[in-house]
């Protein structure tokens, strides 16, 4: 019995293999289109392609190569080639990387990280090993106050992202509180 998604999975864990078969009745393989992705992380771009499965597109990612993925939240994008008619961007979506935690070193992600960094030269306690992280290729010691404000705010959202992800993969609630008021 094939067990393949028939959607893009909405999470995944860094270091397992990821398949999914999508049908896409406009674009079909047989036809000569081609389904590639495009995933955002900090790095740059991932770049996924499938391969022809009759009409249908199969994705699979070996282990090796998600492995080298980061944990987080990231989007991507999915879009269709074709020698004559050219490209056309067909999905979207957002996808959650669980760390590995078989080969995790110490389970923080890299936003908890840079976001423990920063806090740390706000407060004038970092290490050296803190003060060396770059952040686009400057470090953090380099970067102004503003800018390292700037930085800390936007991760304090994604670290808080991260956990409810974790939370809800755990089964438990988002962690955020839904206030009621009856009249």
């Amino acid at each position: 019995m094939d067990t393949t998604p028939t959607t893009e999975p909405t999470q995944a864990t860094a270091g397992d293999t990821v398949s999914w078969l999508i049908a896409l009745p406009d674009y079909p393989a047989s036809a000569g289109w081609a389904l590639s992705y495009a995933l955002l992380v900090p790095s740059g771009v991932v770049a996924i392609s499938s391969v022809a499965s009759g009409d249908d597109h199969l994705v699979e990612v070996a282990a090796a190569t998600s492995a080298a993925w980061p944990a987080g939240s990231f989007s991507w994008q999915g879009y269709v080639t074709h020698a004559t008619y050219g490209r056309k961007t067909v999905r979207s979506g957002l996808l959650t990387i669980l760390p590995n935690f078989a080969t995790a070193t110490d389970g923080k992600t890299t936003a908890r990280k840079l976001l423990t960094a920063i806090e740390a030269v706000l407060q004038g306690s970092a290490d050296l090993s803190q003060k060396t992280i770059e952040i686009n290729g400057k470090r953090i010691d380099r970067h102004s106050i503003t800018e390292l404000f700037t930085v800390r705010s936007r991760l304090q959202q994604e670290v808080q992202q991260e956990e409810a992800a974790a939370r809800i993969a755990a089964g438990l609630g988002s962690g955020n509180r839904i206030l009621t008021r009856f009249l």
